[in-house]
């Protein structure tokens, strides 16, 4: 539930728990409005008008569990320029002890981030991936931090994306 006074019959056993939630919640989506008016603002300075491409996000649960509830959130803009941003991935997890977001920097042990990911990511990519592809994910770093990689919970699993160019086949690591 977002919006106080519309979340029908939301229940969780930790009332403060779910309230941090519901507030990172909406500050997020007051974030997504922030950058939707910049974006209409940029086309207008462009002297382009905004249209159905120019701004959506969808939000689904990802994984829900005892300990963690994980939303996925894909979103795509366009905002003037060369092009579009298409299927951008901002996953967020929440700790359901907590209510605070995961930090998943601070889950793993100092050095894994960016040396253990890189080496499982090389690791597992697909043999028969694109050559070119797999030449960019073995000569440059795709993880030189958690900053750089999508972390989402799914079927019970963690999946690691790296943030890499529009063009690159990136694959999920499990």
């Amino acid at each position: 539930c977002v919006r106080r006074g519309q979340c029908g019959s939301t229940q969780f056993p930790d009332a403060a728990v779910m309230a941090r939630v519901n507030d990172a919640i909406a500050a997020k989506e007051k974030q997504n409005h922030t950058g939707y008016k910049e974006c209409l603002s940029d086309l207008h300075d462009a002297g382009e008008k905004p249209d159905d491409d120019t701004w959506s996000v969808t939000v689904k649960v990802g994984y829900l569990s005892q300990h963690y509830f994980s939303l996925e959130v894909t979103s795509s803009n366009y905002c003037g320029g060369a092009y579009p941003n298409n299927g951008v991935q901002t996953p967020i997890t929440f700790d359901l002890a907590t209510g605070r977001e995961v930090d998943w920097n601070a889950v793993f042990k100092p050095g894994f981030i960016p040396e253990g990911l890189t080496k499982l990511y090389r690791a597992s990519y697909p043999r028969d991936a694109d050559p070119e592809c797999r030449k960019l994910i073995v000569s440059e770093e795709p993880f030189e931090s958690g900053d750089d990689a999508i972390f989402r919970l799914q079927s019970g699993k963690l999946m690691l994306l790296p943030m890499l160019a529009h063009a690159t086949d990136r694959k999920s690591v499990v």
